[in-house]
């Protein structure tokens, strides 16, 4: 009998022991998604500085503010990123990403593809809108999280999304096949 009760007593610090381990992990890997994903309002600040004539891009009001914000989190930058038959994008950050082989035509076949490690996110500012993709379910949420406390308030809830608006700014949530994770900020005019 002695020795039941000592062998469940020490499968029972094990299991202690294990969910300790697992939540010193999961809030360690929270923390890393949260030191390398940009933020809403940093996503707006770096949509403000951008300068748009005749339907162009043409870069930023400041570009020091937007190497700033990015720096911080070690995004790349590809300029003149063309997707075909989707769009193009004057600016592209990306993180973990693998850009695929230019085309012949001088565009890209498709959008950035997740790398194996880390978290993989690319960025896209055409001057009328951001675009934040991540390609992680939890990430995902943490941006969802935040809408609500740059002061969006939810609209409705369609096929393109979950629709936000602050007065200033427009905001879709929306994925593709629970892999694509998207947030898209757009000023509106």
């Amino acid at each position: 009998m002695i020795f039941k009760e000592h062998h469940l007593r020490n499968s029972f610090y094990k299991m202690n022991r294990n969910f300790i381990l697992f939540v010193t992990l999961l809030l360690v890997n929270i923390s890393a998604y949260a030191q390398s994903v940009i933020t809403i309002k940093e996503a707006i600040t770096i949509l403000d500085q951008s300068i748009v004539k005749d339907y162009e891009m043409l870069g930023y009001k400041n570009p020091q503010t937007i190497s700033s914000i990015l720096s911080k989190y070690g995004y790349q930058t590809k300029r003149d990123y063309d997707v075909y038959r989707f769009t193009n994008y004057p600016y592209l950050y990306y993180k973990n990403c693998i850009i695929p082989a230019l085309m012949d035509s001088g565009q890209y076949p498709y959008t950035p593809k997740p790398s194996k490690n880390g978290v993989a996110i690319w960025v896209g500012v055409d001057g009328y809108a951001i675009t934040i993709t991540v390609f992680s379910q939890s990430v995902f949420r943490s941006l969802k999280n935040q809408i609500k406390g740059t002061g969006f308030e939810f609209i409705s809830t369609d096929y393109d999304g979950e629709h936000y608006n602050n007065g200033a700014y427009d905001l879709v949530c929306t994925s593709i096949h629970q892999k694509d994770y998207f947030v898209i900020i757009s000023k509106q005019y």
